[in-house]
């Protein structure tokens, strides 16, 4: 497996289970981001690639530090 598939997979798996924590459905979390709920559907089926901006905007949504929530993506075996 390619290491960037794999770390795809390791920030899909942090953002889905982060969101679970908060105890929003994917519908909450897309209207706090002001997104379709296909949006966040996409993100964590891993068909959305997650860019820099988005991966912030969505820790802060989920009321975590982005720093935090880096940290668990690079915390995960790739």
């Amino acid at each position: 497996m390619r290491k960037h598939t794999a770390r795809r997979r390791a920030i899909v798996s942090v953002l889905t289970e982060a969101r679970g924590e908060a105890g929003l459905s994917q519908r909450a979390l897309s209207e706090k981001l002001g997104e379709a709920v296909t949006y966040v559907h996409e993100v964590e089926t891993g068909q959305h690639g997650v860019r820099t901006e988005e991966f912030i905007a969505i820790a802060e949504a989920l009321d975590i530090d982005p720093l935090e929530l880096l940290s668990r993506v690079l915390r995960r075996k790739t």
